[in-house]
C-alpha cells in the first residue's frame, strides 16, 4: 500500500520546492533504509528513505516513508511499486 502526501508551508499554500513523501506498508523484515532508497531510486531521485522501529498496530506490519522532490518521479512510483 502506498500513500503520498504533499508538504507545503504553514499557510497551506504549496512551496515551489515541494517534497512528496509517499507511505510504503508492508516492508519485509529482511529489507532496510538503506535497501527501500534502493529500490525507490529507479523511479527518481529519492531525497530520503525512513522505516522506524515500531510497527502497525493492527496488522503487526513494517512500514516506511520515501520522499521525492519531484512529483513526477512519485507517481512513477506509486504507479510501478504497488503491490511489489
Amino acid at each position: 500500500m502506498i500513500r503520498r502526501r504533499m508538504v507545503g508551508n504553514q499557510d497551506g499554500y504549496r512551496k515551489k520546492t515541494e517534497v512528496v513523501t509517499i507511505f510504503v506498508d508492508n516492508i519485509p523484515e529482511s529489507m532496510d533504509a538503506q535497501g527501500l532508497f534502493h529500490l525507490f531510486r529507479k523511479f527518481g531521485v529519492v531525497k530520503d528513505a525512513f522505516i522506524p522501529g515500531k510497527r502497525r498496530r493492527v496488522l503487526g506490519s513494517r512500514f516506511g516513508f520515501v520522499r521525492y522532490d519531484c512529483e513526477v518521479a512519485s507517481e512513477m512510483a506509486i504507479l510501478k511499486a504497488d503491490g511489489l
